[in-house]
């Protein structure tokens, strides 16, 4: 095998390796009992973006699909922690939404509070 088949198979291996990386994080998101307020929407859009500009290019410019394939599921994964982050968000504020227009003060978010309530919610 060549140099170049040796790095095409390292890269397709840590692209798998980086694409089952995703799923620790969107069991997080999806556990976050409110609104996963630590994932930065702004940093996985970027990423998106990016995998999405690096899948147009392996296509229009190197014809190499194997490389825009690796770089398609990058951004199917960055777009499902987007797209789950966005979610619990608009569900969190719906919620806030509807208890302060139903009558009831929203209890001050802190630290401790919500960690009380992930405890509580993992029992």
């Amino acid at each position: 095998m060549s140099v170049a088949h040796y790095s095409l198979t390292i890269f397709v291996a840590l692209n798998v390796v980086r694409a089952l990386a995703y799923w620790p994080q969107i069991v997080s998101i999806h556990r976050d009992p409110g609104c996963a307020s630590a994932v930065s929407l702004w940093t996985w859009n970027v990423f998106t973006a990016a995998n999405v500009a690096t899948v147009i290019y392996a296509l229009a410019e190197l014809e190499e699909l194997v490389v825009a394939a690796v770089f398609g599921v990058n951004a199917i994964g960055c777009a499902a922690i987007v797209m789950l982050t966005t979610y619990k968000r608009r569900r969190h504020r719906l919620l806030v939404w509807k208890n302060v227009h139903a009558g009831l003060r929203p209890e001050r978010e802190t630290h401790s509070t919500r960690c009380e309530r992930a405890a509580i919610a993992a029992e």
